[in-house]
């Protein structure tokens, strides 16, 4: 291996459980009934888009008004994964973050968990490619960036949407559950 990626979101950081109980709250307030385990499982690594385009749902005001307001209520609330910090402070081999996540979002969890000096700009998120995973582009724009065969990049993921990612470009992958 010459790289490891880690995905951010439930890897590096716990956002999966805040992202869900707020998520399930917004769902009922506009009539979709479930509970966290049914979401966890259905929506985990999907962005907002998605999830709200899979579900058919219209709201009073615009998508972006409503995914921003969430989307800050989780980043408020970031709580570090025990012992990936150490981890990945202690790796020798080059370290990435990938995420389906906003880069101010890959920024917060990388200054909430003091890896700028870490991590560099050596960072992708979803908003700098055309396609979020499942597709494949994020995790190729972090081994062309750091000039690396996908095949030489070991993958930290927590999502079946990440891991067909990582599979798709080519990666190994470990599947985190954290």
């Amino acid at each position: 291996m010459k790289q490891l990626i880690f995905d951010c979101d439930g890897v590096l950081v716990d956002t999966e459980i805040v992202a869900a109980e707020i998520m399930v709250d917004l769902l009922r307030a506009h009539g979709v009934l479930m509970d966290i385990p049914s979401y966890i499982e259905q929506f985990t690594g999907k962005t907002f888009t998605e999830i709200m385009d899979s579900l058919q749902i219209s709201f009073r005001e615009d998508r972006e008004t409503i995914a921003k307001r969430t989307e800050r209520s989780i980043y408020a609330q970031l709580k570090a994964v025990p012992g990936m910090r150490d981890l990945l402070i202690k790796q020798t081999l080059p370290v990435a973050i990938v995420s389906n996540s906003a880069t101010w979002q890959v920024k917060k969890a990388i200054e909430f968990l003091h890896l700028e000096k870490r991590i560099g700009s050596n960072f992708f998120s979803a908003d700098r490619v055309s396609r979020p995973k499942p597709f494949p582009d994020v995790y190729l724009k972090a081994a062309e960036s750091n000039a690396v065969e996908p095949s030489l990049c070991l993958v930290i993921e927590d999502s079946i949407s990440g891991a067909t990612a990582a599979l798709r470009a080519g990666m190994q992958v470990i599947g985190f559950c954290g």
